[in-house]
């Protein structure tokens, strides 16, 4: 390839923008496998690049968009070889000659990169000798120079000075035998940078390490040899840093109030190459306030944005400034400060196995021991309660009292308090409910609209027929209701000089066509007392017939047919504006009669067989509450209950169906969460768990509530089991 090689370093180092994928590569390459990339530390994976071959380079694309602030190293890594080889007597081809220069020039560039990266003698040095010491006199120690500039290791091994040294133990001890390692650090990149030139192949791992080891070094430098030390206490809180306060030490007196230092932004710092900026803080006092060490901007703290916190007497850190990551990180020793024996701190706290507690099982005082957390208990995120286990532990017992209960056994069973079936109609509050003797179970009651009213003037004259013949009466209702319904009443009433009693009571929508008394499909039954289909209307009074669920449309025209005891007797209502539906009756004959006084019936008086039809457009919120049970363990933290339940509507548990608990008669409830465990027939099981632990008392209440006018049973309480 004829292309020029620029002067341009074959190495590019960005700060990733959010959602940024394409980055551009600003030196020639002849090769996508000569481009290497780094995402932070780690390489990246996947990617591509365009532009080989160009002199202005190209772009390399990450297969994954970068979150931001992600550290991108782009590198051109050319193969130190070379395969062309032009015969003897050959054309000489200015273009692969040029091909073969350029790549000479790219491997010398490749090489300056890593090389200039690497510690170096400056170039108005004597040469001297910059061999390290042998292997074995340098394992486990840190590197230094002599007071001739030559290359040598520390007394102490490196597991003496990282250890956790205090850093009045390191001001006492390290200072004296480590001077002559923290006065000539810089020597450790010459000897690096000489065996760079020669070996450049480690190159790279030799300057990093030398980086990293002279930063650390320079920052136990500077914490055994405070000569700048400050006291402070609570007063001067908040303390921000500058330039100036560089290898300060700052004793803190917490006495008095906590201390707040506010850092300096690494980029504003006068940082010299060989000498680290850093600062130190130990709390010198052992009351409970912390002294708080913030970043400052985007700096991080060992890469992180959480602030250091110092709280225990005698700890401290120190904070060294290291501009070379993106963005700028503080570098941290911390010296944690050993409490007195017998104090029991998070500090001393080591070691300790997942899913324990720190306590004493032991007789007598002593130490602190591990106490393991057992099978019917669990540990999570801080937090100790019963597992999944347990709970179902508790659900089974309720499956198994179920039938229990519904046999007739109630009141308190083992430890289930207020366990009934519902067997009679004991519940001290039923507000808006109906008992159902014959089900045992309580619902709400129906929202009912009158839909027809013959006892209003005038209103329904020429809408009611009457067919009679062999103690059949049958009345037709034509287009006389004002509200449709899901259910259906009647108020029946009998005549005043007699009543009668009724066979039976059916009632069915007319037929569109054929005979005027035909009825569309099957009629409905209307029945009384509690179900039967026989009864008697008293005289002169109000018969209500039991609530029969049907779709009643107030739009169509109905026809009920009644069969009475007074078979020779012929029965027509007829409306009239002074007396509603008046009641007449003759013997024997077959005849329908319409808006009339029939011709030689006697009149009885005002009677309406039907006065009232109502229908039922909702139902009411019921409230459903027993009497209160007192507990033999007093102020519980938690109730759970479980109740049969059977939903004639759509409805949602919590919403719909509200559950509470008491545990002081009633004076205040907690409203509770519903879980499904399982279903008795056609009942659902559910259980409510109320959380009563603000409460105190053993008095036991439990109430249920609907809301949203929604339909339900509900069947039996199998119990409450307060923990």
């Amino acid at each position: 390839m004829n292309v020029p090689v620029l002067n341009i370093p074959s190495l590019e180092v960005v700060t990733a923008n959010p959602g940024q994928t394409a980055f551009d590569i600003p030196f020639t390459f002849f090769l996508a496998a000569e481009i290497a990339c780094w995402v932070d530390q780690d390489p990246a994976v996947g990617f591509g690049v365009v532009g080989m071959g160009a002199a202005d380079g190209g772009t390399l694309t990450l297969s994954s968009p970068c979150a931001g602030g992600e550290r991108i190293t782009i590198a051109r890594v050319t193969a130190q070889k070379r395969e062309t080889e032009i015969g003897v007597g050959a054309d000489f081809r200015a273009d692969a000659i040029n091909e073969e220069l350029s790549r000479l020039a790219m491997q010398v560039q490749d090489l300056q990169v890593k090389v200039g990266r690497a510690a170096q003698l400056a170039l108005t040095d004597p040469l001297v000798d910059m061999t390290l010491p042998t292997l074995a006199a340098r394992a486990g120690k840190a590197a230094g120079w002599d007071e001739d500039g030559l290359p040598g290791v520390s007394t102490l091994s490196l597991a003496d000075i990282e250890g956790g040294v205090t850093i009045a133990t390191t001001q006492a001890g390290i200072a004296t035998t480590q001077a002559g390692i923290a006065t000539t650090q810089a020597g450790i990149a010459t000897t690096q940078a000489g065996i760079a030139t020669t070996q450049a192949g480690i190159a790279t791992a030799q300057a990093a390490a030398s980086a990293a080891s002279a930063l650390n070094a320079q920052a136990a430098v500077q914490s055994v040899s405070w000569r700048n030390v400050r006291y402070v206490t609570s007063a001067a809180s908040p303390v921000t840093l500058v330039d100036e306060d560089g290898g300060a030490l700052f004793i803190c007196d917490t006495s008095g109030g906590a201390i707040v230092f506010n850092l300096p932004s690494i980029g504003g710092l006068g940082l010299v190459d060989d000498v680290a900026w850093s600062v130190a803080m130990q709390k010198k006092t052992g009351d409970a306030n912390a002294v708080t060490i913030n970043r400052n901007g985007t700096d991080t703290i060992d890469g992180g944005t959480a602030a250091v916190v110092l709280e225990s007497l005698n700890a401290g850190v120190q904070l060294v400034a290291d501009a070379t990551p993106a963005p700028d990180d503080w570098g941290t020793l911390v010296v944690t400060a050993v409490p007195p024996d017998k104090s029991v701190t998070f500090a001393k706290i080591q070691d300790i196995a997942s899913a324990r507690l720190l306590g004493r099982f032991t007789g007598g005082s002593g130490s602190a021991e591990e106490i393991q957390i057992g099978s019917g208990l669990q540990l999570t995120g801080g937090v100790l309660s019963a597992p999944a286990a347990t709970l179902a532990a508790r659900y089974m017992a309720a499956s198994a009292l179920t039938p229990v209960v519904a046999g007739g056994v109630g009141g308190k069973i083992g430890s289930f308090y207020h366990a009934d079936s519902f067997a009679s109609d004991t519940l001290a509050t039923k507000t808006n409910a109906n008992y159902s003797a014959a089900n045992d179970w309580y619902e709400p009651q129906r929202i009912w609209t009158t839909t027809f009213d013959a006892t209003v003037s005038a209103a329904f004259t020429g809408s009611l027929l009457a067919r009679n013949q062999y103690g059949f009466k049958q009345v037709m209702l034509a287009s006389v209701f004002s509200a449709s319904g899901s259910a259906i009443r009647f108020s029946l009433r009998g005549q005043a000089a007699e009543g009668f009693t009724t066979l039976s009571f059916d009632f069915g929508e007319k037929a569109a066509s054929g005979n005027a008394w035909d009825r569309v499909g099957s009629t409905t039954q209307i029945t009384a007392d509690n179900g039967s289909a026989s009864f008697t209307i008293p005289t002169g009074a109000l018969k209500v017939t039991d609530e029969i669920t049907m779709t009643f449309d107030h739009t169509k025209d109905y026809v009920a047919s009644f069969g009475v005891n007074n078979s020779n007797d012929n029965l027509v209502h007829r409306s009239t504006a002074t007396t509603g539906l008046s009641f007449y009756e003759k013997s024997g004959g077959y005849t329908d009669y319409m808006n009339a006084t029939p011709s030689g019936y006697g009149a009885q008086g005002a009677l309406s067989m039907i006065e009232k039809i109502e229908v039922a457009t909702g139902y009411l919120n019921m409230t459903l509450r027993p009497t209160a049970q007192t507990l033999v363990a007093a102020d519980p933290d938690i109730v759970r209950g479980f109740f049969l339940i059977s939903p004639v509507d759509s409805i949602s548990m919590g919403v719909d169906v509200i559950g509470k608990a008491s545990i002081n008669g009633g004076s205040g409830y907690a409203t509770g969460t519903w879980t499904r465990v399982g279903d008795y027939g056609s009942f659902q099981q559910w259980c409510l768990e109320v959380d009563v632990s603000a409460q105190t008392g053993s008095s036991l209440i439990w109430e249920i509530t609907t809301a949203n006018n929604k339909n339900l049973r509900i069947k039996q309480c199998t119990g409450l089991v307060p923990e």
